[in-house]
């Protein structure tokens, strides 16, 4: 009787995957980036480094999936071991209207805060979300909502989690981009450590975009500010204000982007620190090599105008992305 009820239910799994769509991914990225960088604020440092992320699972229908495999990161100059590898374990929804994941997933084009709030290193060392991502897509725009849980409290681990909310709205050439962030950080179950940290901010940036109506790629310009908020429990919280500005123009593949902070030093946990400096302005002049349907590559020469003194970086970066999605 047993094996008459496995046979059935693996003649039952076997039609039940040959009516579903297999699904297939693999995902190589190459990371070359020189921090030339001589200031107070940020370390000069050169990161190197190769990341393989392969996926493979199914589609029910026109919008439902499931998807399992994992990534992994070798930095040039490191132990073979030098970096965990992450699992993608994840169920995603996604139709014209909504885009909802589940699981751990890559968070690689779903955020796109400024540096300011979340350094481009962060993708580097902590490419997926664990936890859940939502947005909306609607006439004037999108809004996102989202919730990566970093550490669940036992005797050697924080209790630690980030969220965040971020989208953008335009009607015409007018745009409004918002974001908004707050990581928790609390102790541990045998409450050894007491020192609790609360850490957000939020940005509101109006501008105007002209792409549709010039001949470039892109071209527009916006303004708005930034503020944080820092407290370390039971003290009180240190908070900041400041000018954000930001500017692209790019023409095939050449392009410029640069963005302007005046104000008072921000303390957010997960911010590129050199914005510490309190009147930073960084150019970035990118160039694209060569752009194919499987291979996408990028070369930034950045400018960075620290207080007055003038630090360098550069960034190779090359992406191949084969999938039968």
């Amino acid at each position: 009787m047993k094996h008459q009820i496995f046979i059935f239910l693996f003649t039952v799994f076997c039609f039940s995957v040959e009516a579903q769509e297999f699904l297939s991914s693999l995902r190589y990225d190459f990371i070359a980036d020189n921090r030339e960088y001589f200031n107070q604020y940020s370390t000069p440092q050169t990161i190197i480094g190769s990341r393989l992320d392969v996926q493979t699972g199914f589609k029910f229908d026109s919008v439902h999936r499931v998807m399992f495999g994992g990534s992994y990161l070798y930095e040039f100059g490191h132990r073979l071991d030098g970096h965990i590898p992450v699992l993608d374990l994840y169920y995603r929804y996604y139709d014209t209207k909504f885009d909802v994941l589940l699981g751990s997933f890559p968070r690689r084009n779903l955020l796109h805060y400024p540096l300011i709030m979340f350094a481009d290193t962060v993708e580097y060392f902590r490419p997926n979300i664990q936890g859940a991502y939502i947005s909306y897509n609607f006439k004037y725009g999108s809004q996102s909502v989202w919730l990566d849980w970093t550490g669940r409290q036992t005797a050697t681990v924080r209790e630690m989690f980030i969220t965040g909310i971020s989208g953008k709205l335009q009607y015409g050439v007018v745009y409004i981009k918002d974001h908004f962030h707050y990581w928790h950080r609390a102790g541990m179950a045998n409450d050894s450590i007491r020192d609790i940290r609360d850490n957000n901010s939020f940005s509101i940036l109006a501008g105007l975009d002209f792409a549709e109506k010039t001949k470039l790629d892109t071209l527009y310009f916006g303004v708005g500010f930034v503020t944080s908020s820092d407290k370390v429990r039971p003290a009180q919280p240190y908070t900041s204000v400041g000018l954000l500005s930001e500017c692209s123009v790019f023409y095939k593949r050449i392009g410029c982007q640069v963005s302007y902070y005046y104000g008072e030093a921000p303390s957010i946990a997960f911010g590129d620190p050199i914005y510490s400096s309190k009147n930073y302005l960084r150019t970035n002049i990118v160039w694209i090599p060569f752009k194919h349907r499987f291979v996408h590559s990028k070369v930034v020469f950045g400018i960075h105008l620290v207080n007055g003194d003038i630090d360098y970086s550069q960034q190779i970066l090359v992406s191949v992305n084969l999938n039968n999605k």
